[in-house]
C-alpha cells in the first residue's frame, strides 16, 4: 500500500508545476532535455550546472522548466530568483541565505544575522540533505561563495543550477558543466511571436511583412518576441518592471532599449540628452561645463574611484535636473548651486556640510548622504526618505518638524552622533525608524507618538540607556528590534504598542527584566538572545515557556526564550 501511495504522490508531483514558466512554451522542451543531460539526476553524486547567455535569452524560463520537471525527486528544493538585484539591497545576501534555508527546512524562525554566519548554517543544516537549488541571475562571485561555494555543502544526489550572463564567472567558480543558451531558430521565433501577437502559430493575413521586420529586430530573443504592447502596466504584467521592497527593478533588455533611445536624442552632444549614465559622457559634461536644461538625470558611477575637475556653478546650466546619484567620485570644488527641480539627491562622499542657500528643496523626495561632511539640515516639505550613512561630522539630528512627510529615516555608522531631537518622535507619517551602529548615540526623543510607525530598530548603538516613553497607541508598529544597546529595562508604556508582532532583543547586557505590561496578542515572536541579566519574564510569557514541548532543551529555550504562535 505504501508503494502505491508513493507512486501516486510521485505522479501527482510531476503533473503540478511549482513555478509559472511561460504563457507560450515555445522551444522549451528541447532545451530542458539538454540541461537534464548535464544534470543526470539518476546518478547519486553532487553536480553544479551553469546556464549562461545574454539578457532576455530565456535562461530563467528554462531554469524554471527544469526545476518543475525534477523537483519532486529531491528532499529539499529552492529557487532563488533575482540574485543579482536582491544582493544589492541592504542585508540582501543574508535575506537570500534565510530564504534558501526556509525553502528547504521550512523553519521561518531561522535567522542568520550575518553573511558569514549564514555560510556556516547552510553547511551545518544542509550537508546531509538531497537538495535542488537554483541560483538565478548571478553576476558576482561573492554571491556564489556565500550561497553555494561548493557541492559538498549539500548531501549526495544534490543538484545546483546557476543562471548568469557571465561564462567567465562560471569558470572561475569551477562550474565545469555549462550550457550556452542560444536564440530561438526562425521557426520557433515565428511561432512565439505569432502566438503573442495573433494567438495562432502564424501571422494573420496582411501582417506577414510587418512580422518579418519584428523578427529581424528581435533576432530570436524570446523576451523581445514576447513584447508586442506598451505602457508601464504591461511591463509590470510581463515582469519587465518589478517593485521589490520599494525598489523599482527594470529588466536589462528594457533598460538597454531605453538607454539607446536616450543616446539617440543627441548622439554627438551628451549634454543635450535627458539622462547621463555612461562615465565618459558624465565626466565630459561635468568637467567641460556642457550641461543644458535638457538634462533631467545624472548617474555618476566611475569604473574606479577618481577626481572630477569641475566648476562650482556647473549645475546652473541644468535647472531641470531631477535626479543626481553619485558614487565612487570626488570633486575638485564644492557646488555652490543645486537645481530646485531635484527629486532625488543620492551622494556618496558629498563635499558639502549643508546644501546651498539657494536650494529650496520643495520637490526633494529622497535624500541619501553617505560618508561625506554633511551635517546641517533644511526644511524639505515633500521629503519622504532620508538616509544618513557614515557621516563623521554629524553630532545631532536637529529639529526636523519642517519635514512633515518623512516616511523613512535611517541613520547608519554616524560615529559622532550624540542626540536625536524630540521632533523625530512626533512625525505623523514616519513608517520606518532605524539606527545602526551609531556608537556614541545617547539621547533619543523623550517620547514617541508615531502613529504610522511600522518598524523600529536600534542596532549596536551601545550607549543608549533609556528607551523613549510611548505616549500614545502605536497600533501599526509590528517589529521592534533592540540589539547591542545598554538599556536596563523597557518602559511599562510599551503596552501602547498594541500591534506589536515581533519583539527581538539581542546582546542587551544590562537588560534586567521585561515589563509585566508586555502583551502577548498579537505578538507572534518574542525572542531574547545573549541578555544574561534578565532574571524575570512577564507571567504570561513564563507560562508560555513552561508549556513548550518536552523535547525542547533548556539551552534552546534560553536562547530562543519563547516563540508564541497564534
Amino acid at each position: 500500500m505504501d508503494q502505491i501511495v508513493q507512486e501516486v504522490v510521485s505522479r501527482m508531483a510531476k503533473l503540478i508545476p511549482i513555478l509559472d514558466v511561460a504563457k507560450y512554451p515555445v522551444g522549451i522542451e528541447s532545451r530542458v532535455k539538454q540541461i537534464n543531460v548535464l544534470l543526470r539526476i539518476e546518478m547519486n553524486d553532487r553536480r553544479m550546472v551553469g546556464i549562461f547567455g545574454p539578457g532576455g535569452i530565456g535562461k530563467t524560463t528554462i531554469a524554471k522548466a527544469v526545476f518543475n520537471s525534477i523537483a519532486y525527486k529531491f528532499e529539499g528544493k529552492c529557487f532563488l530568483d533575482n540574485v543579482r538585484e536582491t544582493s544589492k539591497l541592504h542585508n540582501g545576501l543574508e535575506s537570500l541565505q534565510e530564504k534558501l534555508l526556509f525553502e528547504i527546512l521550512g523553519d521561518s524562525s531561522l535567522k542568520v544575522h550575518s553573511v558569514d554566519r549564514g555560510v556556516n548554517v547552510i553547511k551545518e543544516r544542509l550537508c546531509n540533505k538531497n537538495v535542488l537549488l537554483v541560483l538565478d541571475d548571478v553576476d558576482d562571485l561573492t554571491q556564489l561563495e556565500k550561497l553555494s561555494r561548493e557541492c559538498g555543502w549539500f548531501g549526495l544526489g544534490s543538484r545546483i543550477i546557476i543562471t548568469t550572463r557571465d561564462e567567465h564567472l562560471l569558470a572561475t567558480h569551477e562550474v565545469d558543466l555549462r550550457h550556452k543558451m542560444n536564440d530561438l531558430d526562425d521557426n520557433e521565433a515565428l511561432t512565439l511571436f505569432s502566438r503573442h501577437a495573433f494567438h495562432s502559430d502564424k501571422p494573420n493575413d496582411g501582417f506577414v511583412k510587418l512580422t518579418k521586420h519584428a523578427l529581424r529586430y528581435a533576432r530570436g530573443n524570446p523576451l523581445a518576441l514576447s513584447v508586442v504592447d506598451s505602457g508601464i502596466e504591461v511591463l509590470i504584467d510581463k515582469s519587465l518592471i518589478t517593485i521589490d521592497k520599494g525598489n523599482l527593478v527594470m529588466h536589462d533588455l528594457v533598460q538597454d532599449m531605453g538607454r539607446k533611445i536616450v543616446h539617440n536624442e543627441s548622439p554627438g552632444e551628451p549634454g543635450k540628452r535627458s539622462r547621463l549614465w555612461f562615465h565618459e559622457d558624465v565626466r565630459d559634461v561635468l568637467e567641460e561645463n556642457m550641461g543644458t536644461t535638457n538634462i533631467k538625470g545624472i548617474l555618476v558611477d566611475l569604473p574606479k574611484r577618481g577626481l572630477i575637475q569641475w566648476r562650482s556653478n556647473t549645475f546652473e546650466n541644468m535647472k531641470r535636473l531631477k535626479y543626481f546619484i553619485c558614487h565612487n567620485a570626488e570633486f575638485s570644488e564644492e557646488p555652490t548651486y543645486l537645481p530646485n527641480e531635484l527629486r532625488v539627491l543620492d551622494w556618496t562622499e558629498c563635499p558639502l556640510q549643508s546644501l546651498p542657500p539657494n536650494f529650496r528643496g520643495n520637490k526633494l523626495a529622497t535624500l541619501r548622504m553617505r560618508y561625506g561632511l554633511f551635517k546641517e539640515f533644511q526644511n524639505f516639505p515633500n521629503l519622504s526618505i532620508m538616509e544618513l550613512i557614515g557621516l563623521e561630522s554629524l553630532t545631532e539630528i536637529p529639529d526636523i518638524s519642517g519635514i512633515p512627510n518623512l516616511q523613512k529615516l535611517r541613520v547608519d555608522e554616524c560615529k559622532s552622533l550624540v542626540k536625536v531631537h524630540d521632533s523625530v518622535g512626533l512625525l505623523k507619517k514616519l513608517t520606518d525608524l532605524h539606527f545602526f551602529e551609531c556608537s556614541n548615540l545617547i539621547t533619543l526623543p523623550r517620547s514617541l507618538k508615531l502613529r504610522s510607525l511600522e518598524t523600529l530598530w536600534f542596532h549596536y548603538c551601545a550607549r543608549i540607556e533609556n528607551f523613549p516613553k510611548i505616549d500614545r497607541k502605536m497600533e501599526r508598529l509590528e517589529q521592534l528590534v533592540l540589539r547591542g544597546i545598554a538599556i536596563k529595562e523597557l518602559p511599562s508604556s510599551i503596552v501602547h504598542l498594541t500591534g506589536l508582532f515581533d519583539l527581538h532583543i539581542e546582546d542587551c547586557k544590562n537588560l534586567v527584566h521585561l515589563p509585566s505590561s508586555l502583551q502577548l496578542q498579537p505578538l507572534n515572536n518574542l525572542r531574547h538572545e545573549r541578555c544574561s541579566k534578565v532574571d524575570k519574564l512577564p507571567t504570561k510569557v513564563r507560562d508560555e515557556r513552561d508549556s513548550m514541548p518536552s523535547d525542547v532543551s533548556t539551552e534552546e529555550s534560553e536562547i530562543l526564550l519563547v516563540s508564541i504562535k497564534q
